[in-house]
């Protein structure tokens, strides 16, 4: 034994070997299982996105009819409108009343419109059965909205003058044939 070994040893260093608790192994275990699992998900989420894409399914031939114009359009002596003001602006349905009045139409009312128009120069609101008196008196506005509004009972026109209005046409203006018709509902096959 030389004076440098330590006193018990023997000569021989033994270095205690310390073992990892079993709890500490498992937890690591644990993680690393979790984490793998979570790393497989997200790959799985993430190619997953990229890989699918829609399948190719034929889509249904749809179309769009539009309303035909009936043959008879009535003249505007034998058209009842009322017309309402959808504007803030004073005396416009009056002054539009009384023009509409000076081409020939039956004006029945006079008023304001229940909510304002948001867009365009009138909207022309009409039952089923009067179509025809719809489009004669939208020829008389420029672009002006036709509107069938469902469950109408009268064969009234209702004229809704909206931010847009500038004037009624004048007669040799006002032609039917420069009324765009409103679209049915689409037809799917």
């Amino acid at each position: 034994m030389t004076m440098m070994t330590p006193l018990g040893q023997g000569g021989r260093m033994y270095l205690r070997h310390r073992r990892w608790p079993k709890v500490v192994f498992v937890v690591v275990v644990v993680l690393a299982v979790i984490g793998g699992m979570g790393f497989g998900v997200w790959t799985w989420l993430d190619g997953r996105d990229a890989e699918e894409t829609p399948a190719a399914t034929p889509s249904p031939s749809c179309s769009t009819p539009k309303v035909k114009a009936p043959k008879d359009i009535p003249p505007p002596s034998q058209v009842s409108v009322d017309v309402s003001n959808g504007t803030d602006e004073s005396g416009l349905a009056i002054s539009t009343a009384d023009d509409l009045s000076n081409r020939g139409f039956d004006v029945q009312g006079i008023g304001n419109t229940t909510k304002p128009v948001e867009s365009g120069a009138a909207i022309v609101r009409y039952s089923a059965k009067s179509l025809g008196s719809a489009i004669r008196v939208a020829a008389y506005f420029e672009n002006a909205g036709l509107v069938e509004v469902k469950g109408k009972p009268s064969k009234t026109v209702d004229v809704w003058l909206g931010p847009d209005f500038d004037r009624v046409l004048p007669p040799g203006e006002a032609d039917v044939a420069n009324v765009d018709l409103p679209s049915k509902a689409p037809v799917c096959k």
